[in-house]
C-alpha cells in the first residue's frame, strides 16, 4: 500500500481553555485624523462610495 502524505502525523490536541485571550484593540487613531470633524469623515466615506454601519465605527486610518 502506498503511503499518503501526512499519514504518520498525529492529530493535534488543543485545550481551548488554556489558550490566551485575543484582544482586538489594536486601532490607534492618528492625530491628523482626530482633527477631522464627523462631517469631514462622512464626506470622505461618500467620496469613496463607502458605507459603514454599526456603532463605534472607527474613523479612517489613511
Amino acid at each position: 500500500k502506498k503511503k499518503q502524505y501526512g499519514e504518520c502525523m498525529r492529530k493535534a490536541t488543543l485545550d481551548l481553555d488554556s489558550l490566551p485571550v485575543i484582544q482586538n484593540n489594536l486601532y490607534q487613531e492618528h492625530p491628523n485624523i482626530s482633527l477631522n470633524n464627523q462631517r469631514e469623515v462622512v464626506d470622505w466615506h461618500r467620496s469613496l462610495q463607502k458605507t459603514c454601519n454599526g456603532q463605534n465605527v472607527p474613523r479612517p486610518i489613511v
